[in-house]
């Protein structure tokens, strides 16, 4: 029999939202209401287990109503016969007397079913802990270990070691790999590698901590299940978990699942230089949120839109008056049904007519013709770029693609910068 589990982390149950008041009141409820779906998908699905990653709550802050609540719904679990393996993070800390420690769960022994119950691990030493199903037949192995401190700092995943058996094994941590994606964003808590996860050959890795559901590797099975609800625009897309089932000696069968009621969507809007009347603007910007919605689904989730608007437009300064902006986002928001619409600003301006600055002698003309070509010529760059790059790392500008690399990042940004002065715009901050 296949060994099926869903994978979750990074709930954060009871987040402080910032923003505005109806959205953060409407993703206080939205975190609980991704969990009850989280829930009542894995009874549905008949699942032997629930792993839940880390960071279930934020700190200790879980107020005891919360506590209640998360119990409850896990005992539903622990009453349909799933296990619940629950390993702690940085947000809920295994420490002595913390919130984690008094939840009620059991620490994990080395076998448990055919009776289900809560199992937690929040001690940095690996247990694995072998998963019978109903009619105690053994299905899979749980190996997991936890945050004993808010701020731990140990290569955890580099103590994993597969047990002797054929069965499907499950490595479940809260960490950060650096070749995650966005993993720059989050501190470097149990900090891992490639070669940690190579070393172990474990047959699927239950992450936490990183946001963004990924696959790390192509050819290693270790997987961020992100977390459950989106909390601000940067956590944008679907959020959710993973099901995963498993069969001895087979690759892992992964099915990525939405939960998050709220959806985050963050678009680009290039297109606004046709847009001469403010009726005009509302419904170009209203067409992108509309198609936006269409590309998310919106029948099944609400939405929350940013927009980065960018390139010319006649009523730029409209865009920057933060009043009358904030006056269109409230129309946006009744002419696209969304929850919540914000609209940034990032190199929008008036339409430019170049042909005055390309036709007369200024030092504004001759710094956008060398931009230009620096634009386009890597010799150039390089023979006018000093030896020593100021605020650079020599190690990572050792070869010259590095050293361009840098020199690009440094020029990104300073035409348009130039084109603002040149034509006394405003800014908008």
């Amino acid at each position: 029999m296949a060994f099926r589990f869903l994978h979750l982390g990074d709930l954060h149950l009871e987040t402080a939202f910032g923003g505005r008041d109806e959205t953060r009141g409407r993703l206080a409820r939205a975190v609980w209401e991704a969990f009850d779906h989280a829930i009542q998908c894995a009874i549905e699905r008949e699942v032997h287990a629930v792993l839940i990653a880390g960071d279930a709550f934020d700190h200790d802050k879980f107020s005891l109503r919360g506590e209640q609540r998360f119990l409850q719904s896990l005992q539903r679990l622990v009453d349909r016969g799933i296990h619940v393996f629950y390993v702690t993070g940085n947000h809920d800390p295994g420490l002595a007397g913390g919130k984690a420690a008094g939840l009620g769960f059991q620490d994990a022994p080395e076998e448990v079913g055919p009776t289900a119950g809560l199992w937690m691990v929040r001690k940095t030493t690996p247990k694995a802990t072998q998963v019978l199903d109903a009619a105690g037949q053994p299905v899979g192995f749980v190996i997991g270990a936890g945050h004993q401190q808010p701020n731990e700092t140990t290569n955890l995943a580099a103590k994993f070691k597969r047990p002797e058996t054929d069965l499907p094994v499950v490595g479940l941590l809260h960490t950060q790999v650096a070749a995650a994606r966005v993993s720059g964003e989050h501190q470097p808590y149990a900090p891992s590698g490639r070669e940690d996860y190579a070393q172990a050959e474990l047959d699927y890795w239950a992450l936490g901590h990183v946001h963004v559901q990924q696959r790390v590797f192509e050819d290693l099975p270790v997987w961020y299940c992100g977390n459950l609800q989106g909390r601000n625009p940067k956590e944008s897309g679907p959020k959710g978990g993973l099901l995963v089932e498993m069969d001895p000696g087979e690759d892992p069968r992964v099915e990525s699942l939405s939960f998050a009621p709220v959806l985050w969507l963050q678009e680009a809007v290039d297109d606004l230089a046709a847009a001469s009347t403010r009726e005009g603007l509302l419904q170009h910007l209203a067409g992108h949120l509309r198609e936006s919605a269409l590309k998310a689904h919106w029948d099944l989730q609400e939405l929350c839109v940013r927009l980065f608007v960018s390139g010319p437009c006649p009523l730029a300064s409209l865009l920057w008056n933060a009043e009358e902006r904030e006056r269109i986002e409230f129309e946006l928001q009744g002419e696209a049904d969304c929850l919540e619409v914000q609209i940034r600003p990032r190199g929008l301006h008036r339409p430019r007519d170049l042909t005055e600055l390309e036709n007369t002698p200024c030092v504004q003309r001759e710094a956008l013709h060398l931009l230009r070509d620096l634009a386009e010529n890597d010799e150039r760059l390089l023979e006018l770029a000093p030896a020593d790059l100021p605020g650079a790392d020599a190690n990572e500008c050792a070869s010259p693609e590095e050293r361009l690399a840098y020199l690009r990042d440094r020029l990104d940004g300073l035409e348009e910068e130039l084109l603002r002065r040149a034509f006394h715009e405003e800014t908008w901050q």
